[in-house]
C-alpha cells in the first residue's frame, strides 16, 4: 500500500497553539521538510530563482498568517505538485518521527471522524450481538431456570417443592424471557442491516471523498491553466496595443499622402484646364484665320477675274505707242506678290487705273502675309501635339525668355549657379523618396539610421 508524506502533520508542527494557521515565514522550512521526506528526489522542489522570489515575497509580507489550505495552494503554484500525493521515504520518516498516511490522501479531520465512527460502531455491536452459547444474550447462562419437563426431574429444585413455590410464576418468567430473546434477535437483525447500510454509506463516503479530491486537483489544474491564459491574454493585449498604434501611424501617413496626391491632382487639373483653354483659344484663332483666309481667297479669285477682264479690256483699247517710247512689256510689282503680274500701263493711263492697281497690289501682299501666318499656326499645332510638354521644348522656351548676359564670365557663373541648384534639388527629392520608401541602399550609408515609424506590420 502506498504511503504519502503527512503534509498536514508537518504544517501542524509549526502551529504549537493549534490555531489552524501558521506564519508565512515558516513556508520555506515546510518545503525543506517535505523535500527531505520525498522518495527518490531527482531535483529540489524549488530552484534558486523560485526560492529567491519566495524569500523576497516573505520578506515584504512577513506579518501574514495563512491556513493549511493556503499553504497547500502556494506549494502547488510554486512546485506544480500536489502536496497530498507525494510518496514518502520510510527511512527518513522513521528518523524524523512523523507518521505516514496510507492509501489515498484525505483530510486528517475526516479520517479521524471516520475511524471514530467505525470504532463506536464495532464497540456497540459487541454488546448488542448475542452470544452463540446463550439464547438470552448474556455472558452468564441462567441455569436456575428450566423447562416444564425438567421441573420435576431436576434435583436442584427440590427445595422449591418443599417450600411450595408457584409454578405459574415460573412459567410466566420463562415466557417473558423467550419474548425478550425474540426481541433481541429481531434487534440483532436490525443492527446487522444497519451495519450493512453503514458500511455502504462509508464506501459512498470514501468514493465521494475520492471524487472531491479529484475535483480539487482538477480545479487546481484549471486554475493554473486559467492563470497561463490570463498571462497570454495580457501579452496579446500589449501586442494588440502596439499594432493599433502602428496602424494609427500608418493611417496618419496615408492621410498625408492622400492630401499630397490630392494637391498634385488639383494642380494637374488646373494645368490641364489651362491647356484646354489655350487649345480652345488656338482653335478659335485658327478657325478665324481659316475663315479670313477663305474670304481673302475669294477676294483674290474675284480680283484675278477682274484683273483678267481689265487686261483684256486694256489690250483691246490700248493706244499706239510713240516712236521714242519703249515697247509694250509686262512689269512685275516691286512688293512681293507671287500670284499674278500686272501689265505695264503707259503714262497716258488715268488716275483711277493707278489707284486700282495700287489697291490690287496691297490686297495681294495682305493675302501673302495671311498665308504665311496660317503656315506658322499649322506648324505650331503639329509641334504642340507631340513635344509641347517635352523637356527640350520647356528648356528652349525658358532660355528664350531668359535674357543671358553678354559677358562670358557672367554666363559661366550663371550656368554654375543653375547646376548647383539642380544638384541640391535632385539630392533632396531622391533621398526624401528613398527615405519614405526605405530603399535598401540607405542602410549602407554610415550616417543613415533605419526609420521604422512607417514600417508595415
Amino acid at each position: 500500500m502506498d504511503e504519502y508524506i503527512p503534509f498536514d502533520d508537518i504544517v501542524r508542527q509549526y502551529d504549537p497553539d493549534y490555531t489552524g494557521k501558521v506564519s508565512i515565514q515558516a513556508f520555506l522550512e515546510i518545503v525543506d521538510d517535505v523535500d527531505a521526506l520525498r522518495l527518490n528526489p531527482e531535483a529540489p522542489l524549488l530552484d534558486n530563482e523560485q526560492r529567491q522570489s519566495a524569500q523576497d515575497f516573505i520578506k515584504d509580507n512577513s506579518e501574514i498568517v495563512v491556513s493549511t489550505s493556503e499553504i497547500k495552494n502556494l506549494f502547488y503554484e510554486l512546485t506544480g505538485l500536489d502536496p497530498d500525493t507525494l510518496p514518502v521515504n520510510k527511512l527518513a520518516l522513521r528518523e524524523n518521527g512523523v507518521l505516514p498516511r496510507k492509501s489515498v490522501a484525505k483530510p486528517q479531520k475526516i479520517s479521524e471522524n471516520r475511524i471514530k465512527r467505525k470504532d463506536m460502531f464495532y464497540q456497540d455491536a459487541s454488546y448488542i450481538t448475542p452470544r452463540k452459547g446463550s439464547p438470552l444474550s448474556h455472558s452468564t447462562p441462567l441455569s436456575m431456570f428450566r423447562t416444564k419437563n425438567e421441573y420435576g426431574s431436576n434435583k436442584g429444585f427440590s427445595h422449591i417443592n418443599k417450600e411450595n413455590a408457584d409454578d405459574s410464576l415460573i412459567q410466566q418468567l420463562y415466557e417473558r424471557i423467550e419474548l425478550q430473546a425474540a426481541e433481541l434477535r429481531s434487534k440483532d437483525e436490525q443492527v446487522k442491516e444497519l451495519n450493512a447500510r453503514n458500511a455502504k454509506l462509508l464506501e459512498e463516503l470514501d468514493s465521494s471523498e475520492e471524487a472531491c479530491k479529484s475535483c480539487y486537483t482538477q480545479a487546481k489544474t484549471w486554475e493554473k491553466k486559467f492563470r497561463e491564459a490570463l498571462r497570454d491574454s495580457k501579452e496579446y493585449a500589449a501586442q494588440l496595443q502596439t499594432i493599433h498604434e502602428e496602424y494609427e501611424q500608418q493611417q496618419a501617413h496615408i492621410v498625408r499622402m492622400e492630401e499630397l496626391i490630392h494637391a498634385v491632382e488639383k494642380e494637374r487639373k488646373t494645368e490641364t484646364d489651362y491647356m484646354k483653354k489655350e487649345s480652345l483659344s488656338e482653335q478659335k484663332e485658327r478657325g478665324a484665320f481659316m475663315e479670313s483666309n477663305m474670304i481673302l481667297e475669294e477676294k483674290v479669285a474675284h480680283l484675278q477675274l477682274e484683273n483678267e477682264q481689265l487686261r483684256l479690256f486694256f489690250k483691246e483699247k490700248a493706244p499706239q505707242p510713240f516712236q521714242n517710247h519703249p515697247p509694250y512689256q509686262n512689269l512685275k510689282i516691286t512688293f512681293p506678290s507671287p500670284f499674278f503680274h500686272i501689265p505695264y500701263i503707259p503714262k497716258t493711263e488715268t488716275l483711277n487705273d493707278s489707284q486700282f492697281a495700287a489697291g490690287l497690289s496691297l490686297l495681294a501682299s495682305e493675302l501673302e502675309s495671311q498665308k504665311n501666318l496660317l503656315k506658322k499656326f499649322e506648324n505650331l499645332k503639329k509641334k504642340s501635339s507631340k513635344d509641347f510638354l517635352s523637356p527640350s521644348t520647356i528648356l528652349s522656351n525658358a532660355f528664350s525668355k531668359v535674357s543671358l548676359p553678354n559677358s562670358l564670365i557672367l554666363r559661366v557663373l550663371f550656368f554654375s549657379l543653375l547646376f548647383i541648384i539642380g544638384i541640391h534639388i535632385f539630392y533632396f527629392l531622391f533621398f526624401h523618396v528613398a527615405t519614405i520608401q526605405q530603399w535598401p541602399f540607405l542602410f549602407w550609408l554610415p550616417s543613415t539610421k533605419f526609420d521604422n515609424r512607417w514600417s508595415p506590420t
